[in-house]
C-alpha cells in the first residue's frame, strides 16, 4: 500500500509542477499541453510514403500514355497543378504536369515523361509534400531533387523553384531572414 500511496504522490507533485509550468511560462495555459500533444501525434500519426499517393500514380500513367510537346513544362504538386500557366504565359505552348500531392520520389519516377515533352524550358516545383506531408529527411530529399535536375539539366533549359530550404541547398545562395528583430 505505501508504493501505491509514493506513486500516487509523485503523479500528483509532477501534475502542480506541470500546471506551475505552465502557468508561470506559458501564461496562456495552465498546464503545457503542447508537449504532449506533440508527442502523441508523433506516436499515432504514420509515416506515409509517397507510394500512398494512388491519383498522384494515375497521372504519372496518364503523362506517360499522352505525351505533349511543348515550349515549356511546368512539372511539380498541387501548387504547379492548379496554375493557369496558359493564361500567364499567352502565346507559349506550355504542359501543365503538376500532380496534387507529388514528392521528389514521384519526380524521379516521372523523368522519362518529363524529357518526351521536347520543352525548350523546364520549370521544377517540389519539396514541400516531401516535407510537410510524408516527414522526409532534408539530406534524403536533396538527394533526389539534385539526381532530376542532373538528369534533365540542358544549358539554360532547366528552372528550379523549391521550399527556401530546398532552394538555398540547390542553389548555393543563402536567403537572408527579413523579419526585423
Amino acid at each position: 500500500m505505501g508504493a501505491l500511496r509514493r506513486s500516487f504522490l509523485i503523479f500528483l507533485s509532477g501534475l502542480a509542477l506541470g500546471t506551475g509550468y505552465g502557468f508561470f511560462v506559458h501564461r496562456d495555459e495552465l498546464f503545457p499541453y503542447w508537449p504532449l500533444r506533440n508527442a502523441a501525434l508523433a506516436l499515432t500519426v504514420p509515416v506515409q510514403t509517397p507510394a500512398d499517393n494512388p491519383a498522384a500514380e494515375a497521372k504519372r500513367e496518364y503523362f506517360a500514355a499522352f505525351p505533349a510537346h511543348a515550349d515549356a513544362v511546368m512539372v511539380g504538386d498541387s501548387i504547379t497543378e492548379l496554375a493557369r500557366f496558359d493564361a500567364m504565359f499567352p502565346g507559349l505552348k506550355v504542359v501543365n504536369q503538376g500532380i496534387s500531392g507529388d514528392t521528389t520520389v514521384g519526380l524521379l519516377g516521372r523523368l522519362k515523361e518529363i524529357k518526351q515533352t521536347k520543352a525548350k524550358a523546364i520549370a521544377l516545383m517540389f519539396g514541400l509534400n516531401d516535407f510537410a506531408t510524408y516527414r522526409q529527411r532534408v539530406a534524403d530529399v536533396t538527394d533526389r531533387y539534385m539526381r532530376a535536375v542532373k538528369d534533365l539539366k540542358t544549358p539554360d533549359k532547366l528552372r528550379t523553384r523549391s521550399v527556401d530550404a530546398a532552394d538555398a541547398i540547390l542553389t548555393g545562395n543563402q536567403r537572408q531572414n527579413s523579419r526585423s528583430e
